[in-house]
């Protein structure tokens, strides 16, 4: 069970990096000056609990980036950037054990030439 929490927030955590991009025209969001697109929430249902859903929901800072997601009170990723926009910090939080324990792993990223 372990694995798939690993696999499934891995996965998530790609999928919420594929957002916007400066340069692509949209409808602005809530935000009258940006011209980006983001998807605020997904719903996921199980394939092996049919009629069981996710829910993740999506928090971008000003430069629409993902900043923090949240997928059904049992896994957070937070995220961080740097002065550059590149991901310094990755800080994800899963709920395992049937809801008793909490699983945390922080990744930090450091980028430049070799």
């Amino acid at each position: 069970m372990r694995i798939h929490s690993l696999i499934a927030a891995t996965l998530l955590l790609f999928t919420a990096f594929a957002g916007c991009t400066a340069d692509q025209d949209g409808t602005p969001d809530n935000n009258p000056t940006s011209t980006c697109w983001v998807l605020l929430q997904t719903t996921t249902e199980s394939s092996s609990d049919p009629g069981s859903y996710l829910y993740t929901n999506f928090t971008y800072d000003s430069d629409c980036r993902v900043t923090v997601s949240e997928t059904s009170e049992t896994m957070y990723v937070n995220t961080t950037y740097d002065t550059d926009g590149n991901i310094a910090t990755v800080e994800t939080a899963i709920l395992v054990g049937q809801g008793s324990n909490w699983y945390y792993s922080n990744r930090t990223n450091l980028w430049g030439e070799p």
